[in-house]
């Protein structure tokens, strides 16, 4: 109703290109906030690593962790081959009881989805890691002016065929776009 929505999920590509960094950045989840509802939930994916987020992936899931959470001010990064990072103005569960109580009370049947499952994404290792990492680090946050997250995209692709650049950050890439690197020193 009046335009305002429960959920939005934004089912974008990754960000590897500029149009598509757009639907990662600050500006685009401040108009998503002001078409949700005040306990609406904001949801997207990203390719990331099951195991082990190399530096580029790390900083790319910190710029949009820290661009969301500055607009939101509360989100949850489910680790996995692709994460799941949700959004929203209030509190998301991190608790797994919370949401197999939900799962029970709405009679959800699922083939993807079920209690233990749920309690495996919210108690294993890795989504400690992960909460702990976007506790304790930052990044620049991802804007239309400043679109780290195309950059260091972009990197995560060419290390597949160059494995030497895994090593450089966003920081690297402005020091070569500035000339202060060369990309044989860099790499």
């Amino acid at each position: 109703t009046e335009g305002r929505y429960d959920l939005i999920l934004i089912g974008m590509p990754e960000p590897s290109s500029g149009q598509a960094n757009r639907f990662f950045t600050l500006e685009f989840f401040k108009l998503c906030r002001e078409r949700l509802k005040p306990d609406g939930i904001v949801a997207l994916k990203i390719q990331a690593a099951e195991n082990r987020w190399t530096p580029q992936m790390m900083e790319r899931a910190l710029s949009i962790h820290g661009a969301l959470l500055s607009v939101f001010g509360n989100v949850l990064i489910i680790p996995g081959d692709t994460d799941v990072v949700t959004a929203s103005l209030v509190s998301l569960p991190g608790d797994p009881q919370v949401l197999v109580e939900r799962l029970r009370s709405r009679g959800i049947r699922s083939r993807l989805i079920s209690e233990p499952f749920i309690r495996y994404l919210l108690t294993n290792d890795r989504f400690s890691e992960v909460g702990e990492t976007v506790r304790t680090r930052t990044a620049p946050l991802n804007t239309d002016r400043r679109p780290i997250c195309y950059q260091l995209t972009s990197l995560l692709w060419l290390s597949k065929f160059y494995p030497a650049l895994t090593a450089l950050s966003f920081g690297d890439i402005e020091s070569l776009m500035k000339g202060k690197r060369t990309w044989i020193a860099a790499a």
